[in-house]
């Protein structure tokens, strides 16, 4: 049995975000397959190629290098094999802890910012030994990603027959963090 991935290709999307053909293909791919793979994206292969760099390189420090950055009260840092376990799954029961490692950083928020402190308004944590120039790897990619994010939600919004812009006020602090497996 084949499968079929439905797609959907934003260059040819060149207009603006209310364009209705684009907005009719990803209702048809989210309404009978729940998912859809996302091409034309903008993203170019330098920046895609640059991220995998920075996650190889992190994945290639040495264990305590890693460790020192452990995963920290605001969801920031090195997730070590084994540290976490999904216990609020309503579909099943886990039985055991995660099987992979990763780096979670998560949007930046200065110390004045109002929520500063609490739950997920935090610094990041950086590994020492990579540098500024892995940092910039991160957060270039993050940034793009954000903004797709961002111009997906509009063209959801006139999927379902609304403005542009319907949703933009639920997402002027978007949870929105950036995980390296």
């Amino acid at each position: 049995m084949t499968i079929t991935i439905p797609c959907v290709d934003l260059q040819s999307a060149k207009s603006s975000v209310s364009d209705s053909g684009i907005a009719k293909q990803l209702d048809e791919a989210l309404s009978s397959h729940g998912f859809c793979y996302i091409q034309g994206h903008g993203i170019c292969e330098v920046e895609i190629s640059q991220i995998f760099e920075a996650n190889h390189a992190f994945h290639q420090l040495a264990q305590q290098d890693k460790e020192a950055i452990a995963v920290n009260a605001f969801h920031r840092g090195y997730i070590g094999r084994g540290a976490s376990k999904t216990v609020t799954s309503t579909v099943a029961a886990a039985t055991h802890s995660n099987r992979s490692e990763s780096f979670m950083m998560m949007q930046s928020v200065s110390a004045d910012h109002g929520q500063w402190g609490s739950a997920i308004f935090g610094p990041n944590q950086w590994p020492e030994s990579l540098g500024t120039p892995f940092q910039t790897q991160c957060w270039s990619y993050f940034k793009a990603m954000q903004t797709l994010a961002d111009e997906l939600t509009q063209r959801l919004s006139v999927a379902l027959g609304l403005r542009p812009d319907a949703f933009s006020h639920w997402f002027t602090e978007p949870t929105v963090f950036l995980r390296l497996l």
